[in-house]
Parts: C-alpha cells; sequence; structure tokens
C-alpha cells in the first residue's frame, strides 16, 4: 500500500509523523512523502529518513498547494489502496493493518477513517472523535459535516479517480470529495481512536476560517445541485466568495459556519486543557474576521448583524465559554473556577 505524506513547513512535527508510520505492524507499504516548497528544513529530514528506510520515497518541487500535492500523491501511488497521513500527526501502530483488513472484508466502501485522540501540546488527551460509523450513519451525517476525519482515512484509489479526484479549487477539499465519492461509493469509519490529531495556534487563522467557512457551504450547495440532477457548479468554479454570491448563499449563513467552527474549537481546547484562556483565544478570531475581510462594507454589515444579536459582545462570548466549561470540564472543582474567570472577565 501507499501511505501519501504531504508536507509544508512541518519541521517542528515532521519526524514523529514518519516514526509512525515506519512503526506500524503492518510492514509492506512505500511512503510517498512530497514536499511542497518547504522553506524550514523539512526536505533535509524527510531525505535523512530516505536514506535510512528505502521504503521512504522524497520528492520536493515548488509549492502547488494541499489538494493539488493529494491529487499527485494519489496518481502516483503504485497501489490500488492508499491511505493519508498529516505531517503533524501520529498514526497509532496498527492503524494500517486494521483499516486494511476492513477494506477487503467490504468492498463497497471507498474511503474508510478512524476515530481521532486529541493532542495538545505535545500530550495526548482523552478527548476522542465520535465520527459515525457505517456507512448510512455515514450518509446522514455528511450534509451536516465531514464524517471522515481525513488524515485517518485509508481510499481505494480507483474509486477517488473515477469521481475526478482532489479538487484544487476547494479550499475543503476533503469534504468536497467525500460528498463525491459518497454519490457512488460507501463511506465508513472504525470505532477505535487510531490517530493523534495535534491541535496547535499555527492552524488557524481569521483568514482562513472564513475561506473554510464560504468553501463548506459552497461545496454543500454543489453536492445538492448533484442530487437534483443539475450541472456541478464547481465544475471550472472555485468554492470561493464569487461561487457562493452565485449560489445565493447569504452572508448571515457564512458567520454562522465561521462561529460554529471557533466555538467548536474552544470546547475541543476547553475539555482537553483545562485553559480558559487557551479557549478564548479560538473565539477570539472571531473579532479577526471583520479586519481582515476583503470587502469591508458586506463585512460591516454581516459584524453588525451579529452585533445586532449580541454575538460580539465580550460578555456573551465569555458566557458562551461558561457553559462549555461547566458541560465540558470534568472536575467541579475546575467548572467553578472557569466560571467564575467568565464571570469577573464579563465585568472588565
Amino acid at each position: 500500500m501507499t501511505v501519501v505524506l504531504p508536507v509544508w513547513n512541518a519541521g517542528d512535527f515532521l519526524a514523529a509523523a514518519v516514526e509512525s508510520i515506519r512503526a506500524q505492524t503492518l510492514a509492506d507499504w512505500q511512503l510517498l512523502a512530497i514536499d511542497d516548497g518547504s522553506t524550514d528544513g523539512s526536505r533535509q529530514t524527510l531525505e535523512d529518513f530516505a536514506r535510512r528506510d528505502r521504503r521512504i520515497v522524497v520528492t520536493s518541487r515548488p509549492n502547488r498547494g494541499l489538494a493539488a500535492t493529494l491529487q499527485e500523491g494519489i496518481e502516483r501511488a503504485r497501489s490500488g489502496i492508499v491511505a493519508l497521513m498529516n505531517a503533524d500527526d501520529i498514526s497509532h501502530p496498527d492503524r494500517l493493518a486494521r483499516q486494511f483488513a476492513f477494506l477487503e472484508r467490504h468492498p463497497t466502501v471507498a474511503a474508510l477513517g478512524t476515530q481521532t485522540r486529541l493532542l495538545v501540546d505535545d500530550r495526548a488527551t482523552t478527548i476522542e472523535s465520535r465520527l459515525p460509523l457505517a456507512p448510512e450513519a455515514c450518509r446522514r451525517f455528511l450534509p451536516l459535516a465531514p464524517p471522515l476525519a481525513h488524515p485517518t482515512v485509508m481510499l481505494r484509489r480507483e474509486a477517488v479517480l473515477a469521481v475526478g479526484g482532489y479538487r484544487p479549487q476547494s479550499y475543503v477539499e476533503d469534504y468536497d470529495l467525500w460528498l463525491r465519492l459518497a454519490d457512488r461509493f460507501d463511506l465508513a469509519n472504525l470505532p477505535e481512536a487510531l490517530l493523534d490529531y495535534r491541535l496547535h495556534d499555527g492552524q488557524f487563522s481569521s483568514a482562513r476560517d472564513e475561506k473554510v467557512a464560504v468553501a463548506t457551504l459552497v461545496v454543500r450547495a454543489a453536492a445538492a445541485a448533484r442530487r437534483s440532477g443539475r450541472p456541478d457548479p464547481l465544475d471550472g468554479a472555485s468554492a470561493d466568495r464569487v461561487t457562493a454570491d452565485r449560489l445565493g448563499i447569504r452572508v448571515a449563513d457564512i458567520v454562522a459556519q465561521v462561529r460554529s467552527a471557533a466555538l467548536g474549537r474552544a470546547e475541543q481546547v476547553l475539555a482537553a486543557t483545562g485553559s480558559f484562556k487557551r479557549a478564548e483565544r479560538e473565539l477570539a478570531l472571531l473579532d479577526d474576521h471583520w479586519t481582515a475581510a476583503a470587502d469591508p462594507r458586506r463585512w460591516q454589515a454581516a459584524h453588525d448583524w451579529l452585533t445586532g444579536r449580541g454575538l460580539l459582545v465580550r460578555g456573551d462570548r465569555l458566557g458562551a465559554l461558561r457553559s462549555l466549561a461547566q458541560a465540558a470540564a470534568a472536575d467541579p472543582a475546575l467548572a467553578r473556577r472557569l466560571a467564575a474567570a467568565a464571570i469577573r472577565r464579563r465585568q472588565d
């Protein structure tokens, strides 16, 4: 089997990711590591590994972006089964063996994921995902959110190519692919967490959150169009604000998507670390959107829409975190301390 590893400036975490593949109980694999124009020494790290392990093949070229790199990996894979891996995550030793065995038993499943365990500050937490398992459950989940965690997925190469592969014009290339695969094939997840998903500050920004929110709504609308027999609006177009406007996606919907993502991350951080300050920082990204937006007048309207509903008032944001603390903190004393901190800050 081929493991595709896209790499871009992953130096701080890359060695652990590669070592986790080398430690797999399934030993018959090729790691296709594609350095997408890194400038931080990632290429040297990969080449050092390749000299020690002939199963590791390194390609380095100018930056083309994640979707193009993933598609290159799929096209160059030497096997019909392709596993994906992030350059900052850690696969558990039996991940590949467990997934490969499942795909052998279930020929209709084209993409198989696993649950993830949250990794924060290089420490594995007890926070695990609860993604749907069976194909029908994944199909019901699909209109709401991606049912598969991208770095955990093992794919059937021919199925991916049959639906057009990764589309580089989408900022949510994985969600777009799952939606198109589900039109013709089954998706599924294993119940166990077989990958540690690293949460770190460099992953998120207000500009990225906005693009992801827009693209998420666009690929959902494209899927709905295909299901109704209409042409795919993403054929030859990008999942961006221009396409969103053409499809009638409202600013309010984009704002709601951004807010949902920020709250979700805050809840994860709070549950995993008990750090009110770190969770608040995730929500603070919401305020950044209005200054980072490409169309200030349009996003000022969105800002006014949020403010009018009390969603950008500092006290309300902290109140939301207080509720998260009370719900997520396993330690009642910790929940009380976080709630008290929220109340104090609300009075500032």
